[in-house]
């Protein structure tokens, strides 16, 4: 799965003209380089308030996502705690920093439908996800096999 995921973080940079004081604005620096030419990083004190995505396949993935501290209803039932949450502005999708079910004592990126559902998911434990391909699709857990007697194996 490749996908595009801008951040947005807040910019004092009134130059744009495109967004107010506080409103998200595209990252415009930092993260070292210098006069050794550009990084692959950047350092920030606080999380985004916001994503943009693009690219995916599943169009109800792609657009924007703001920063959320209130737990929709979708997500009541899930049995994770979440450190980072963020919604779609239209699909009912969200985007979530959160304990992983599949990794023990680990913390995950993970996209989630409007059912709660994980979809895509990204293990590593970073501030900012990255985009590209490092995001693996979810599978869910197998129903127990039947053997030819009838009886259910595990």
């Amino acid at each position: 799965v490749a996908l595009l995921l801008s951040c947005a973080i807040g910019s004092s940079d009134a130059s744009s003209g495109l967004v107010g004081p506080g409103a998200m604005a595209p990252f415009s620096g930092g993260g070292g380089g210098g006069r050794r030419g550009p990084t692959r990083y950047m350092r920030v004190n606080d999380p985004a308030v916001g994503f943009f995505v693009g690219g995916s396949k599943d169009e109800a993935m792609n657009g924007l996502y703001a920063r959320t501290e209130t737990l929709p209803e979708s997500l009541a039932t899930a049995k994770k705690k979440f450190s980072l949450l963020y919604l779609h502005a239209a699909s009912g999708y969200s985007l979530a920093f959160a304990e992983s079910p599949r990794e023990p004592d680990a913390m995950e990126w993970v996209f989630m439908d409007a059912a709660g559902h994980d979809r895509v998911a990204l293990f590593e434990n970073a501030l900012i996800p990255p985009a590209g391909d490092r995001w693996t699709h979810v599978r869910a857990a197998r129903a127990p096999a039947k053997d030819a007697s009838g009886w259910v194996g595990e």
